[in-house]
């Protein structure tokens, strides 16, 4: 920063003792304080370790408190351009983003930014998909704040993150040179356009990780540092507008483009220039399934009807006095205690009868693996009619949401499902505590000497129909720390 208001002032011939004292200030800078990858606790300088093996430090002082979980280690290399990709220092930042401490550790955490900055195209690859399966959670294709469950945030920084990366990692001219991309993943294809310094834009696409056609779309008469989207190959420039060859082919590593505004460049392998690509027509035809990445998608996909409603268990809610590791309750690893929940009356496999219903105890509970479902609009075959109850429980709760019953003959009815938290012992109107139990489990095979309480829900169904199946409200999809969610443990027809 000094340098630049230096030479601000300079330009406008104004503060000029201002502008020299920060000149002078400039040399006085500490050089970037650097420590240990392995333990960022150790003082290093760059003579003291001459094997290579230290890091940007957070700050001079390793043990300076640390707050808000940001790499500011690397920040020097985005968005203030001081270490480059080919930079002296460009090896210390490419390990200290290698050992950094903090690793996807929030929406807007901007590990893949700084991964393009410094080359890491597979880092660019691994974290974007990283932070979106965790935070792009919607169907819209928008985002969660909370990384899942229910929540009424659709917009996050993570969003922008990716469309900054995306941006770097297809073209960067941050000090002037233009890269064409110097950190696409080899894997991934795209067809895009990025803004550049003088107002203009680059137009790149890119095949099995290597460029195919690069055009230069001028916005002002300026000369504009290129390198070579092709190391080593002969490449030429020509003017699209006029057919002129304004750079001959060249095999050097960097070349200058003298453009004019309005004028098109076409950047190319002098052995295979546009005028010998393909023309192709662009067609197209409406999305039929929903697009998939991990466990997120954009668009839904066809209803699936389970077999039972232990078919769709997705969380350890219960774990063993002896082994309460497993449990994830809640997503900071609490748990109901099985011990607990048989005292109180329900045991793995067991029956409890409530409302004149008969529910069945999941027989898994307690064995550390899943034994409820966080309600997130699966559909459980069912049958029956006249009455439909559930025994359910809320993690960071109160939780609820809208459910439908689909009949055999085609009809629907809706119905609303919901729970307290499960430290509440207080029922809302038409539902029963049903289990209270006497304490709940902790990692490491703690417990936390309050109780925890599951709940009786009854539906009403449609007189005189059949139940063909029921799809459960949308009231969280993780277990997520601060997100109210909402898990059935079991279901039972009339």
């Amino acid at each position: 920063l000094f340098p630049a208001v230096a030479a601000a002032a300079t330009t406008l011939g104004v503060d000029a003792p201002f502008a020299a004292q920060l000149t002078t200030a400039t040399t006085k800078i500490r050089d970037f304080p650097r420590t240990d990858g392995a333990t960022h606790s150790q003082v290093l300088t760059a003579e003291a370790d001459a094997g290579g093996q230290d890091v940007l430090a957070l700050s001079a002082d390793p043990t300076a408190t640390k707050h808000n979980g940001e790499n500011l280690d690397l920040e020097a290399t985005y968005p203030y351009n001081l270490i480059g990709d080919a930079s002296p220092l460009t090896a210390l930042a490419q390990r200290t983003y290698n050992n950094r401490l903090f690793r996807n550790n929030a929406d807007w955490d901007y590990d893949t930014l700084y991964a393009a900055r410094l080359g890491l195209a597979g880092e660019v690859a691994s974290g974007l998909v990283a932070n979106t399966t965790k935070y792009q959670t919607l169907i819209s294709g928008m985002a969660n704040l909370f990384g899942g469950g229910a929540s009424a945030e659709p917009y996050n920084e993570q969003s922008g993150i990716v469309a900054a990366t995306l941006n770097e990692a297809l073209v960067q001219d941050y000090d002037g040179l233009l890269r064409i991309a110097p950190a696409w993943p080899s894997s991934w294809d795209v067809d895009g356009q990025v803004s550049v310094q003088h107002n203009s834009t680059v137009d790149v696409q890119v095949r099995d990780g290597a460029p195919v056609t690069v055009v230069l779309e001028a916005g002002d008469k300026a000369s504009m540092n290129v390198r070579s989207p092709w190391s080593g190959q002969p490449v030429q420039v020509v003017d699209a507008n006029t057919g002129d060859t304004v750079v001959a082919p060249t095999t050097a590593p960097t070349f200058t483009i003298n453009t004019k505004n309005g004028h098109k460049y076409l950047i190319e392998k002098s052995a295979a220039p546009f005028t010998n690509l393909p023309y192709v027509a662009v067609t197209g035809s409406p999305a039929t399934v929903a697009k998939h990445l991990g466990p997120v998608s954009i668009g839904t996909d066809p209803t699936v009807t389970y077999p039972s409603l232990a078919a769709t268990f997705n969380n350890v809610g219960t774990t063993s006095d002896t082994n309460t590791n497993p449990g994830n309750w809640d997503g900071g690893g609490a748990s109901f205690s099985a011990q607990a929940l048989a005292a109180a009356g329900a045991t793995p496999g067991g029956t409890i009868s409530h409302g004149g219903l008969t529910f069945t105890w999941p027989s898994t509970a307690g064995s550390g693996t899943n034994d409820n479902t966080i309600a997130a609009g699966q559909t459980i075959a069912m049958s029956g009619s006249g009455a439909l109850g559930f025994l359910v429980s809320a993690s960071y709760g109160p939780a609820s949401g809208t459910g439908t019953v689909r009949y055999t003959d085609g009809s629907t009815s809706s119905f609303t499902l919901g729970s307290p938290d499960w430290f509440s012992s207080t029922a809302p109107a038409g539902t029963d505590v049903v289990i209270a139990s006497a304490y709940q489990n902790r990692l490491n095979n703690t417990h936390y000497n309050g109780g925890a309480y599951v709940f009786y829900v009854p539906v009403t169904l449609t007189p005189g129909k059949t139940m063909a199946s029921v799809t459960l409200p949308i009231a969280g999809s993780a277990p997520v720390t601060a997100s109210p969610t909402l898990h059935v443990f079991a279901i039972a027809a009339g």
